[in-house]
């Protein structure tokens, strides 16, 4: 019996392989294997280059080896672990040369790169454009390059996500071709210009629809006129009353998906908690509906005040919502934390606060009909206080047991504790949390604690856990007392495969210290308190003469490095 090779294997399988593999693998493994297999890396014309997290070396390894016009897909990132990485691109490539270039992503770039990405890629057959900018300021030659990019006929999804000046002043096309779309905030008046103008559009993402114009003055809705293209409504963080949003739905009455999320610094209106009212709504005026997920919280009740929990939650206990639709819905009250929270279920929000208090109420209409590992499955980033009194709360009411292993998908975690730690307290995160799936950690402790060693000892244990840990951040401390101490052990127990670093520094002897012993560390960011850049060109200077390959960008209190390998 005969063994296939992987160079025998037919060039159509071999395209599916490397469908499967990212670029860096592909031509740091199979581009040296051999001669027919160098001939495929070659040939095949469907890459999908993501730079979003590539370390410099990778980012300079497949930028000499790819040819551009077998690049169909390209995502740029602009951010604290790439910074200065679009500026790099544009020096090597043209986005014209991409002639098969179908979606496009560029993060957080000034305006003068997306200016230039615009005007090179308005040859481009793009169906699908990603844009996020740094810059609050959009002038007038970046709007009309945007609305050329809109008015491609091959566009199919557009992600503009800016501000909210700038969604009102980009100019619609007539037919736009678009079936997808995500903007930021807009009026109602722009709101309805652009479905009146996108007969395709499908799924539409916001973050609010205001009731005002720009110029202050009401928009009063044309109930009489609807936009029955779009079956999916999305606002993200919404400010709107319950009156004030009927009169924006009422426009779409096709939709068959709709996702509310109020913004949590705005107490929501108490009328969007009715569950009555929501039910008269969605059988008069949007009965197509099929999927309706939200979350409401009003952080402005007063301490004092009593919510009748059971009452609310009873009001979605209806054939409507439990046998009709097969809706359910969970109803938080913390009294000492003065808010409430309603939401449906699984929880729709990628961002979830695990409040661990106690008195705090909570009821849900049917535990049972939602699957436990399904509750928290849309949760990506948790964020939690690790103060030993509301652990000691939690553990008292059997929270951990009761919700073992509850987060399942989360990749981000943001621990905040101050002076009151509690020790042993990745003992509990394992317990609610896959900890194995975590590769980002936000830790938002006193610096001074890392001098204690049972606390270097505790964090060193939670890394242990995390074995998909690419990400560590530190938030800037008000005053740290025993510095060095502190960033020594930081140093000791940081693992190589944390990739990213952003820490607090005093003085270049601290930045030299960090690159030094985290010498495998891809990018990193130093909060210099006061904004002392003045110790920039000291650490550039070392780099430089270092011979170490670097970019770097000066950012409000950061310096953000890219750091590449010795030249």
């Amino acid at each position: 019996m005969s063994t296939a090779s992987l160079d025998t294997l037919p060039s159509e399988l071999l395209y599916r392989i490397l469908s499967q593999l990212d670029v860096v693998t592909i031509f740091g493994s199979l581009y040296h294997a051999c001669t027919r297999l160098r001939a495929i890396t070659n040939a095949y014309d469907r890459y999908k280059l993501n730079f979003t997290y590539i370390s410099k070396h990778e980012f300079t390894f497949v930028s000499k080896r790819i040819r551009p016009e077998n690049i169909i897909s390209l995502k740029l990132h602009d951010g604290d672990r790439t910074p200065g990485q679009i500026e790099l691109f544009l020096s090597i490539f043209h986005i014209d040369q991409f002639i098969r270039l179908r979606s496009l992503t560029v993060r957080y770039m000034d305006q003068y790169c997306l200016n230039t990405i615009l005007t090179q890629a308005s040859s481009c057959p793009l169906e699908s454009v990603e844009i996020k900018t740094r810059d609050h300021n959009i002038v007038d030659s970046t709007l009309s390059l945007l609305e050329t990019i809109l008015a491609k006929t091959s566009l199919i999804k557009l992600d503009i996500s800016m501000l909210y000046v700038i969604v009102e002043s980009i100019p619609w096309p007539n037919q736009c071709s678009i079936q997808h779309l995500r903007i930021g905030s807009c009026t109602l008046e722009k709101y309805k210009v652009i479905l009146r103008h996108s007969p395709h559009l499908r799924t539409f993402n916001l973050k609010d629809c205001s009731m005002k114009n720009i110029d202050g003055t009401v928009f009063t809705p044309d109930v009489a006129t609807s936009y029955d293209q779009l079956t999916s409504l999305t606002f993200r963080k919404m400010c709107r009353s319950m009156e004030e949003l009927q009169s924006i739905l009422v426009l779409t009455p096709s939709l068959t998906h709709l996702k509310l999320i109020n913004d949590p610094a705005a107490a929501a209106s108490y009328n969007l908690f009715d569950g009555a009212r929501w039910e008269w709504f969605i059988e008069q005026k949007l009965s197509h509906l099929k999927i309706f997920e939200f979350f409401f919280s009003n952080t402005q009740v007063r301490e004092s005040a009593v919510i009748d929990v059971d009452s609310l939650v009873s009001r979605f206990q209806t054939p409507f919502w439990l046998d009709c639709k097969q809706w359910f819905i969970a109803c938080n009250f913390i009294p000492k934390g003065s808010r409430i929270n309603l939401y449906s279920l699984p929880v729709c929000e990628t961002l979830f606060n695990y409040n661990l208090y106690v008195n705090a109420v909570s009821r849900v209409t049917s535990l049972s009909a939602v699957r436990h590992e399904n509750l928290m499955k849309n949760v990506r980033t948790l964020r939690m206080n690790l103060t030993r009194a509301t652990i000691d709360a939690s553990v008292q009411q059997n929270e951990p047991e009761v919700h073992r292993r509850l987060f399942q998908q989360t990749t981000e975690l943001r621990l905040i504790a101050g002076k009151e730690w509690s020790l042993d307290f990745h003992k509990f995160l394992s317990v609610l949390i896959d900890l194995s799936r975590i590769v980002r950690i936000m830790l938002g402790i006193d610096f001074d604690r890392l001098s204690d060693v049972d606390t270097v000892n505790d964090i060193r244990a939670l890394f242990e856990q995390t074995c998909n840990l690419r990400s560590l951040e530190f938030p800037p401390p008000s005053v740290i007392y025993s510095y060095e101490e502190a960033l020594t052990n930081l140093c000791s127990i940081v693992p190589n495969r944390v990739k990213h670093l952003q820490v607090p520094v005093r003085s270049f002897d601290d930045m030299k210290i960090v690159i030094e012993k985290l010498d495998t560390l891809s990018s990193v960011s130093f909060h210099v308190n006061g904004r002392d850049f003045a110790l920039c060109q000291n650490l550039f200077d070392w780099l430089t003469n270092s011979g170490r390959d670097f970019s770097q960008r000066q950012y409000n209190s950061y310096i953000q490095l890219w750091l590449g390998k010795k030249m």
